[in-house]
């Protein structure tokens, strides 16, 4: 097996576990809605906007569809546009996990009837593994781009 078939796999891998994240985020996000419904301007500083989320989602997909096509086309060109790709995608999971980090220090701190952040209560493993999973899968991609 070669680098760029290993990089697919692994980027499926890191996808099925935000896919999960995405998921528990949009499901806590509710629950907590339904419970006392607050404008995004009352909510704590560390919360992740859905903006830096959907950005992210969308490149990542958007990259991984660029890699999907360099590991049946072996362009080369495109392997480093999927780079280019997972690095922004990198960049804004790095500020997500920053600000998820700040949210589980609120969460601790305040107890407040208005309820936690639904980003505080994703569960540390789960956020952990995406992120050990999309920097592999980042070293994976430049190890097949520079092999070309």
């Amino acid at each position: 097996m070669n680098f760029g078939v290993t990089a697919l796999l692994s980027w499926l891998a890191t996808a099925g576990l935000g896919g999960i994240l995405v998921r528990m985020w949009i499901a806590r996000g509710r629950a907590s809605r339904a419970g006392a419904p607050r404008p995004a301007a009352s909510r704590p500083p560390p919360y992740i906007p859905r903006t830096l989320i959907l950005a992210h989602v969308l490149l990542a997909v958007s990259g991984l569809a660029v890699w999907v096509t360099y590991v049946v086309r072996a362009a080369e060109r495109l392997a480093w546009t999927a780079l280019a790709l997972l690095l922004a995608v990198a960049l804004l999971g790095t500020g997500m996990f920053v600000r998820w980090l700040g949210s589980r220090r609120v969460r601790r701190v305040s107890r407040s009837g208005a309820g936690p952040p639904a980003e505080s209560r994703l569960p540390v493993v789960v956020v952990l593994g995406h992120g050990l999973l999309g920097a592999t899968t980042v070293l994976l991609v430049l190890a097949a781009a520079l092999r070309g």
